[in-house]
């Protein structure tokens, strides 16, 4: 197993409910309004892509809609990285800002519908 993701978050989890209640449906138009593309080239070209909110630090990572899979791979949505993560059952934060698993619905953050 690979090591956790880590990183300094400056926010609360306030910050992260407000963040996940307002993502819009296309994550590039974060960026250069606060928010780096911080993705790696290959995950990139497949689909994935990860940001990073400069003022917080908060990490998040989009996944890209496979048409007609199912379940979540076949929406667009988003993970929020648990900065604390210790493994895979707390990698992700939930919509309020509550340590998730995993591939747990709770990890999976649709788009905003504004």
């Amino acid at each position: 197993m690979s090591k956790p993701l880590t990183y300094t978050f400056k926010g609360t989890k306030g910050d992260v409910a407000a963040i996940a209640s307002s993502l819009p449906s296309d994550p590039s138009s974060l960026i250069g309004n606060g928010w780096k593309d911080i993705s790696d080239s290959t995950a990139a070209s497949a689909g994935h892509m990860k940001i990073r909110e400069e003022t917080t630090g908060l990490i998040l990572g989009f996944d890209r809609a496979t048409p007609g899979a199912p379940g979540f791979r076949g929406m667009n949505h988003y993970h929020i990285f648990n900065p604390n993560a210790t493994g895979n059952k707390d990698l992700y934060l939930d919509k309020y800002g509550n340590p998730v698993k995993k591939n747990s619905k709770a990890s999976h953050i649709l788009p905003s519908r504004r």
